[in-house]
C-alpha cells in the first residue's frame, strides 16, 4: 500500500497526539508487525526471538515520536503465559 493509502486507514502521528491531549483516550503499545507468531512459528525460540524483535521495533518507534506505552497488546489477543514477565 503506497503512503497515500495508508494515511486512509492510520492515523497520523499529529492526529494521535490530538486525540491523547483531548484526554478522551489512552494509547496503548501493540507489536509492530500484527502477526500471529504462534501459528507462523511452531519452534518456540524462533518464536519468542521474532516476538521480543516486534515489540523492541515497536518500542523504538514510539520512543522517535516521544511517546511512552504503559501496558501492551497482543496481536489478535493471543498470548502465552511463558511471554509474560516472571
Amino acid at each position: 500500500m503506497k503512503t497515500a493509502g495508508l494515511m486512509r486507514v492510520m492515523l497520523s502521528w499529529d492526529e494521535v497526539a490530538a486525540m491523547k491531549a483531548s484526554g478522551l483516550v489512552e494509547f496503548h503499545s501493540h507489536t509492530h508487525t500484527h502477526q500471529r507468531w504462534d501459528k507462523l512459528m511452531p519452534d518456540r525460540s524462533r518464536r519468542n526471538e521474532a516476538l521480543r524483535t516486534t515489540f523492541g521495533l515497536q518500542r523504538k518507534s514510539l520512543k522517535e515520536e516521544d511517546w511512552e506505552a504503559a501496558a501492551s497488546g497482543w496481536p489478535q489477543g493471543f498470548y502465552e503465559t511463558i511471554y509474560l514477565p516472571r
